[in-house]
């Protein structure tokens, strides 16, 4: 027995260090390539930050050279500060005074128009000579008109730079009469003899507004091309080496020596094409290896159960192993010469057998963790191809419509340009937004007026377009930017090498459980090449999507139906039904689905009072 006992042991002993050191060397491989990646995400982010704060800074910056641009294209405006800047104040030369009282309103005019009040904080218009015209004069805007302009401590900066623009950072406002809050300018000086400047401000207040910083740890930081600070997230006291790294650095991300602070820092670097600005974002090495802290007690959970059972199973194996041989030795100490021919036989024990049986067990219960984790990573998978679609809209319309801006208000010196604005930003605010995945028909359908408000700035007369949908569906989800893309199909290829009259219409309605959306034009139709190009990828993205669940990809631009059907699938699946057809005036597009629970609204508020939605624009 003693022998038996002992073998058992060794096998135990054995295969239980064989455990053991495979338990760690799990161990080891999982934590090291989950810190790996949670440090390689963490780069990644840092980079996609400093993209992002690149973007908002020249939203937020270029309007400001903008308008300064737009104000002094007016030859009005730069002939009232001609005739200040040129024109002496004598007491008592009544006609003298009377122009530059005229002139003085028509600057006065100029700058104080709707658009300037609510996107800047004040404009100041002001020459050497000590006139001084701002767009907000009263209240707690109050500006003080005798502000002696040589204490201005960037003035020096902005001489003799050419009318190039010059950013100043964030400092207290010179010009106020009761408050001087913080704000963020870009100055100008006015081309000629004595013209003068120009400042644009805007409140530090909406500059922290933009860059936002979840983190507290992160520091993110504006430089001019000098590597000076213009901003900074946090109040820093020390930024002579951030300055002194961004003149120099060439990697877009590297984990640097703090010379400052003695701490390694992961700083991600990104700078403008023109090289007037450098967006740096810097967090603590070790705030990001604290973050990766999580995967230590997960680490020791699994390398604990792995050897755990592990242990369990070399301990109930061992046992069966060496059972054969106690049934020998018990066979061989009972048997007598007497009775050697009594047939005693080992029992049938079929360990081979029982073991493969537990294999088998064991590799079923991995396999069914492995389809519950691909079934999870299915699910993922779909929702990523579902927010790439979605992300693959194809923006040129706003292109063509940033020209017709452009166009009409260089031509026209129109206010219009106002309006056309601020309904492309209303279009952008809510193309971008990453927030919602879906919108209701009623959304969809404010989108598409906006965007035929601004084909008609472009066409005119050439575009009538109605809108007339059933308040039933208003509350029905959709993809967001599926109406328009294809009443943009409709504009940008039905009508190509005509001159007709342009006429959409978005029409919607209901049939028992089912809404219905129908897009029809004028136009020259689909011809028969392309409907059955469009049919044969329509079939194959249904194919992928439902049959398949393969991964699909598309090229941006060129594929707006397909893209759209494709996002309209992920929602609709088995219940979508999307048609093209030509018709004796031109082409349909018909979508239609069950009506769904997940709207939960009825887009009353859109609706009002009416039973539709109906617009029309000639």
């Amino acid at each position: 027995m003693w022998t038996d006992m002992r073998f058992q042991k060794k096998v135990t002993l054995l295969y239980t260090i064989l455990g053991l050191l495979t338990a760690i060397l799990f161990g080891g491989i999982y934590y090291k390539s989950s810190v790996r990646k949670n440090l390689k995400d963490e780069y990644l982010n840092l980079q996609m930050l400093a993209q992002q704060y690149e973007q908002q800074w020249t939203q937020y910056v270029k309007p400001m050279e903008s308008i300064a641009g737009f104000l002094l294209s007016n030859q009005d405006v730069l002939d009232a500060i001609y005739t200040l800047a040129h024109t002496d104040a004598q007491t008592g030369n009544a006609k003298l005074e009377l122009r530059r009282r005229e002139a003085k309103k028509t600057l006065s005019e100029a700058l104080t128009t709707d658009y300037i009040g609510k996107t800047f904080y004040r404009i100041i218009l002001f020459n050497q000579r000590g006139d001084v015209v701002a767009s907000k004069n009263s209240g707690d805007t109050l500006t003080n008109v005798n502000k002696d302009y040589r204490g201005l401590s960037w003035l020096r900066e902005v001489t003799n730079t050419k009318g190039i623009p010059i950013v100043v950072g964030k400092h207290m406002d010179d010009w106020g009469e009761k408050t001087n809050p913080e704000v963020f300018s870009v100055v100008k000086e006015i081309q000629g003899r004595n013209m003068g400047y120009i400042e644009v401000q805007r409140r530090t207040a909406d500059l922290e507004d933009i860059f936002q910083v979840t983190n507290q740890d992160i520091h993110f930081m504006i430089l001019d091309g000098n590597g000076e600070l213009l901003y900074s997230s946090q109040s820093l006291e020390k930024t002579v080496f951030y300055s002194d790294y961004a003149k120099t650095a060439a990697a877009e991300i590297d984990t640097v020596l703090n010379g400052d602070t003695n701490q390694k820092e992961v700083i991600a670097l990104r700078k403008s094409e023109d090289g007037s600005a450098a967006f740096l974002v810097a967090y603590s090495l070790e705030r990001i290896k604290q973050k990766s802290f999580y995967v230590i007690p997960i680490t020791l959970i699994l390398s604990g159960s792995f050897f755990l059972i592990a242990f369990i199973y070399i301990y109930v194996a061992a046992k069966h192993l060496t059972k054969p041989i106690r049934e020998l030795r018990e066979l061989m100490d009972n048997t007598e010469f007497e009775t050697r021919n009594e047939g005693q036989t080992l029992s049938d024990t079929n360990d081979e057998i029982a073991l493969l049986n537990q294999s088998y067990q064991n590799a079923i219960r991995r396999l069914e963790k492995h389809m519950e984790n691909e079934q999870r990573i299915s699910l993922l998978q779909l929702q990523a191809q579902f927010d790439l679609l979605q992300a693959q809209i194809n923006p040129h319309f706003l292109y063509n419509v940033l020209n017709v801006i452009s166009n009409r208000g260089i031509a026209l010196e129109d206010d219009e340009i106002c309006e056309i604005c601020e309904c492309l930003a209303n279009m952008l605010r809510y193309s971008t937004n990453t927030k919602k995945r879906y919108a209701t028909i009623a959304e969809e359908l404010e989108y598409v007026e906006q965007y035929f408000y601004l084909m008609k700035t472009r066409f005119e007369y050439r575009l009538e377009y109605k809108i007339h949908v059933h308040e039933k569906i208003l509350g029905q989800l959709l993809p967001k930017i599926v109406l328009q893309q294809l009443a943009e199909n409709s504009i940008a290829h039905g009508y190509e090498n005509s001159a007709k009259s342009m006429k959409i219409i978005v029409d919607g309605s209901y049939d028992a459980n089912r809404w219905i959306i129908e897009i029809l034009d004028n136009g020259n139709g689909f011809s028969d090449e392309i409907l059955q190009n469009l049919r044969v990828k329509i079939r194959n993205v249904r194919e992928n999507i439902l049959d398949k669940n393969e991964s699909i990809e598309m090229e941006i631009g060129g594929m707006g139906i397909v893209n759209t059907y494709a996002r309209l699938l992920f929602v609709y699946r088995e219940s979508l039904d999307f048609r093209m057809e030509n018709t004796d005036e031109g082409a349909k597009i018909t979508i239609s689905a069950s009506m769904n629970d997940m709207a939960g609204i009825t887009a009353k508020k859109e609706s009002k009072d009416r039973n539709v939605y109906n617009i029309a624009g000639r």
